[in-house]
């Protein structure tokens, strides 16, 4: 009962964040970053989603699919690549990712991994973003960035992980999804919103509603505000609540998940970008967000 009313007073409010941090980010990237993807007909069409569990929380893939039959128009299929823990780097070693990069057929990949707010990450997200780039521009298909956001108790690292986001999406004249800042945006106009899952890191479903508006809007050019329903809204947040039907593993493609996927530690030993093993430090703040690829 906590989590609808919570659910019900902050539609609004995420439905306005998400509406304004679009239009800023359409606005203020190069025209060939908003205008390629309407030439080229990718307003819809096939994303397929690479990241990690704060992808897979909440099944937002099919948020995305599920505002596209809302919104009319073009609708959008989608389809996900998700491990838990990775970084782009790590699915590129895994090989999964290219491998269905390569059907071809998509309009649009996005990627995501961590915060990725830390020197030494930015590096990395912007070294496998330009890898991932050329594989995804050979299939015919355009990159978009997943900004994400930081651990609740790093609030003040929301600054880096943007522009280590806008960087990566720069260097590859893609698209960037902006949901870290729709985050700040939700705050502003209600500080009580509700976006950090239990652990303090992964989303919750109205977070993931969030994200799916600023995504849908970004690929399609086509504002929240033309949901014209509120109730549909809530009930679209109201659905990524329910538990599957039937068990599913936390690393897996195209996973449909419960509320709040917390994704599991590493099995091995893992290291930063650069080569370097964590500091301890970094291994405790790692194990307290339940690790979701660099910080």
């Amino acid at each position: 009962m906590t989590l609808a009313l919570g659910v019900r007073n902050s539609v609004g409010s995420v439905i306005v964040a998400a509406a304004v941090v679009t239009s800023c980010s359409s606005s203020s990237l190069a025209p060939s970053q908003t205008e390629a993807s309407r030439r080229n007909g990718t307003a819809g069409g096939r994303v397929l989603f690479i990241g990690n569990s704060l992808t897979e929380a909440n099944g937002l893939p099919t948020v995305v699919e599920t505002l596209s039959r809302q919104g009319g128009g073009t609708p959008i299929s989608t389809a996900s690549v998700v491990f838990g823990g990775f970084s782009l780097e790590d699915h590129w070693n895994q090989g999964t990712a290219q491998r269905r990069i390569a059907e071809r057929g998509w309009s649009i990949v996005v990627l995501q991994q961590g915060p990725s707010s830390l020197p030494e990450s930015r590096v990395a997200l912007r070294e496998w973003t330009a890898r991932f780039d050329t594989v995804i521009r050979a299939s015919g298909a355009r990159t978009a960035l997943y900004m994400v956001w930081p651990e609740s108790n790093r609030r003040d690292a929301f600054d880096a992980v943007s522009q280590s986001y806008t960087r990566a999406a720069e260097d590859v004249t893609g698209m960037l999804l902006p949901v870290g800042e729709a985050w700040r945006g939700a705050w502003r106009r209600d500080p009580e919103v509700p976006l950090y899952g239990p652990d303090g890191f992964h989303p919750t479903p109205t977070a993931t509603y969030l994200a799916a508006l600023v995504i849908y809007q970004m690929i399609t050019d086509k504002s929240p505000g033309a949901f014209r329903h509120r109730r549909r809204c809530q009930r679209t947040v109201r659905a990524c609540c329910r538990k599957p039907h039937r068990k599913r593993t936390h690393n897996s493609v195209d996973a449909r998940v419960p509320a709040v996927r917390i994704c599991p530690n590493s099995r091995r030993t893992r290291s930063d970008s650069n080569g370097q093993r964590r500091t301890t430090a970094d291994r405790r703040t790692r194990k307290k967000a339940h690790a979701c690829g660099p910080f």
